[in-house]
């Protein structure tokens, strides 16, 4: 007679702050993890401001997720991307990287996909204020950062407006990274005044010499 009993199947959707936990959570249960993520890292969000302003790379704030569960035996992360849920099959219908579909049967369900930016019933605030949820996300604020320098620096007038964004928070606390770190920006600005930085509502940020 065989005694033995198959572990209970859980599938957690998502490689961020929720999933990790849940992971680390079901640790020593006798349990087999599935963790489903389109991207194959984690990412710490908190710092993505640091990573758009220049001050921190990207790789400063991202870790693979299975170097991070490396040491949970009955966690297996998937690279894929969750279409859909039947929840009377108790089955997740994800489509992989390179295109292919897979089912992932389950017995426990956790979801932890994460949120969007709200802009509290004004979705035209969106095209001046860019969200801050995602690594691309930064990496565009980023290269528009980058790019208000390099027309900064070839300008002829001593002071250069560097517009960062409005209504963001996020672009305040990088602009205000940009200040404290001046020596990091790798432009030659107008002498004596690096910049300025509009954040908005007509409130300006003079980047120090």
């Amino acid at each position: 007679m065989d005694d033995h009993i198959a572990p209970r199947r859980v599938v957690i959707l998502g490689g961020g702050f929720a999933g990790l936990f849940a992971v680390r959570a079901l640790r020593r249960a006798p349990v087999a993890v599935t963790l489903v993520d389109r991207n194959a890292h984690h990412l710490f969000q908190p710092l993505l401001y640091q990573c758009a302003s220049g001050i921190l790379s990207s790789g400063q704030i991202t870790q693979p997720l299975r170097a991070v569960l490396r040491r949970h035996g009955n966690v297996r992360c998937l690279l894929a991307t969750a279409t859909g849920v039947d929840v009377y099959a108790r089955v997740v219908h994800a489509e992989r990287a390179d295109g292919t579909s897979v089912s992932l049967p389950y017995d426990e369900l956790i979801v932890g996909i994460g949120v969007k930016q709200s802009y509290f019933g004004h979705n035209e605030f969106a095209q001046h204020a860019p969200g801050m949820k995602t690594l691309d996300d930064a990496l565009a604020v980023r290269r528009k950062i980058y790019c208000a320098f390099e027309m900064a620096e070839s300008v002829t007038e001593r002071r250069a407006v560097v517009k960062v964004g409005r209504f963001h928070a996020s672009g305040v606390l990088g602009v205000a990274d940009l200040a404290v770190h001046p020596h990091r920006v790798p432009h030659r600005l107008p002498e004596p005044v690096r910049g300025t930085a509009q954040l908005g509502g007509g409130l300006r940020l003079r980047l120090p010499t």
